[in-house]
């Protein structure tokens, strides 16, 4: 194995630095074509030293199959809090514009393999076979609840998620699915400014008009940013863990904590 720098080599087609200014475009945009793997890394921390490494033998060996983009957890405080890293190194896997999976640690390379199998990366010119989907998984569980979710059916979604894993990497947007649950289950019918725009929100997110849904959202906010105990931003945390995290929501997300705080 090698040691030093030259093991984890940046600024190349596969390694390459993110930050909060260039997330959206190396990092977002990127993963909609190519899995990335975020490391999240200190100057400091000798065992992100030795993820590197492992990092730098299984690029080499995948080909292609996914890259990694270094975060220095000490200057990118914003990226840190918002992907809850409490210790590093941490890694964050993220395919076609969503964090799906995440692990903490120094890896030795068979973990690291073993992680990425789990999400279908392979290395390239390796043929994957496709496992059959466990719906008792938390991925299969989440999706049954999202799907659920998006037909308004309050009950299903609870079922799903019952005695979800606490342990999951998941546990975020099993927590914005149920912390939304209310907004499905309001009366939306008075003459108030903003339980118009909650009711239209509704309608819109029943339909699958997202952005419409969000706009709505954020519209309720701003006529009575305290009305239903809160409700818009219930509402907005049911689009989030229905979408997970894209551009449209995080967008939308911050205009509503504008209108809210």
């Amino acid at each position: 194995m090698r040691d030093g720098p030259s093991a984890f080599p940046m600024d190349t087609p596969l390694v390459f630095e993110a930050n909060a200014q260039n997330f959206q475009s190396v990092v977002m945009e990127r993963s909609m074509t190519v899995p990335v793997l975020l490391d999240f890394f200190a100057d400091w921390c000798g065992p992100c030293k030795q993820l590197a490494r492992v990092l730098g033998e299984v690029l080499d060996e995948y080909g292609g199959a996914f890259v990694v983009a270094k975060i220095d957890s000490d200057k990118e405080t914003q990226l840190s809090q918002a992907f809850q890293v409490q210790s590093i190194p941490f890694c964050v896997l993220v395919q076609e514009g969503r964090p799906v999976d995440a692990f903490g640690g120094a890896q030795t390379e068979e973990q690291l393999r073993e992680f990425l199998g789990k999400h279908g990366v392979v290395p390239a010119g390796v043929e994957l076979v496709p496992p059959e989907d466990d719906p008792d998984s938390p991925e299969g569980r989440l999706q049954a609840a999202r799907d659920a979710s998006r037909g308004g059916d309050v009950g299903a979604v609870r079922a799903a998620l019952a005695g979800f894993p606490e342990e999951s990497p998941l546990l975020r947007d099993r927590d914005n699915l149920l912390g939304g649950l209310e907004f499905l289950e309001a009366e939306l019918t008075g003459d108030q400014e903003a339980s118009k725009h909650l009711a239209a929100a509704r309608e819109h997110f029943l339909a699958g008009r997202w952005e419409d849904a969000l706009g709505a959202i954020v519209n309720s906010a701003q006529a009575d940013r305290a009305y239903g105990g809160g409700l818009a931003r219930k509402a907005m945390l049911l689009v989030q863990g229905t979408l997970g995290a894209t551009e449209a929501v995080d967008d939308y997300r911050r205009r509503l904590a504008t209108v809210l705080y």
